[in-house]
């Protein structure tokens, strides 16, 4: 059914937005004699709907000044399943890079950070023959998402051990799913096309990031903040035919009520192995901008200074 079908690309929209989000925040930041910090790991999502995935992560910076570092990571996923109707055809990568500057090594005093994330992906879309007197379709289209944003912080010590960073940023984003006419079978004589549809958030964020010292070894990470939707903007899910009295259709995507102010927080802890490595656990959970599920995040790396 065509309700499906929206109600599956929602889904996907609704992942690959907050796929994006995250990615923006990919860092790498413990450098060494050459100035060089490689960081490689996993990541796991849930965005609601039964829509989970799992993905490597390698980021990799250059500090070329001393309070200027530059870096770019690949997130590179496995196939999955956008509800029952949608599956993406290969294991497309999400990519992007950053750029940093920071007043002080150890986060202290101002931070400024720039991020772009870019996805290509392609997705077939099955519509089932759920009713009677109807036929099945299926298509293959692109679902493509990117993004961009930039925050600025101020770090101080509350104490030796403590250091609150307070913080404020923009977020511009985009999923798209293209357009695209199903296939041509024995069994359909009837095949659809589908207009492109599109997710568009421009979000202001703020909020507090903080890190204690439990000893030499081991750094609690922890943060709490809001976001706001400047701007959204959701497609509705249109289409034409050569069927009888349906030649042009217009479905309004199955979602409530914007939720255009939403709470996000993270968890981690950072675990020093060496003098210029450790281990990096954390995880996110944010509130969505169009269901009231709960997208959550985790994200384990280790990150090695060269």
């Amino acid at each position: 059914m065509v309700y499906r079908n929206a109600f599956d690309v929602n889904a996907a929209l609704t992942h690959r937005t907050m796929v994006i989000a995250e990615s923006l925040s990919y860092d790498c930041s413990i450098f060494d004699a050459n100035d060089i910090c490689v960081s490689w790991g996993g990541r796991y999502g849930n965005s609601g709907n039964s829509v989970n995935d799992g993905a490597g992560v390698l980021t990799v910076a250059y500090r070329f000044l001393p309070e200027f570092y530059v870096g770019a990571f690949v997130d590179q996923s496995a196939p999955m399943d956008y509800g029952t109707s949608i599956r993406s055809t290969g294991m497309d990568p999400t990519f992007g890079g950053f750029l940093v500057w920071q007043e002080n090594p150890d986060q202290s005093g101002f931070r400024v950070r720039l991020s772009a994330a870019r996805h290509n992906g392609n997705v077939r879309i099955t519509r089932e023959a759920s009713l009677s007197n109807t036929e099945a379709g299926s298509g293959k289209t692109g679902l493509h998402s990117w993004g961009y944003g930039a925050d600025i912080s101020y770090g101080f010590n509350v104490n030796e051990d403590v250091l609150l960073l307070p913080y404020a940023g923009i977020r511009r984003s985009t999923a798209r799913r293209q357009g695209y006419t199903e296939e041509s079978w024995d069994s359909v004589e009837f095949p659809l096309s589908y207009r492109h549809m599109d997710r568009e958030l421009t979000t202001a964020t703020m909020g507090i990031r903080g890190t204690m010292r439990i000893d030499h070894g081991i750094r609690l990470l922890a943060s709490a903040g809001m976001e706001y939707d400047v701007q959204t903007s959701q497609d509705a899910m249109t289409g034409t035919s050569s069927i009888t009295d349906f030649n042009n259709f217009s479905l309004s995507s199955p979602t409530r009520k914007a939720n255009r102010t939403r709470g996000v927080g993270s968890v981690g802890a950072q675990f020093r192995i060496t003098s210029n490595a450790a281990f990096v656990v954390n995880t996110t959970l944010r509130q969505q901008a169009y269901t009231s599920d709960l997208s959550l995040g985790v994200m384990a790396s280790v990150m090695v200074g060269f």
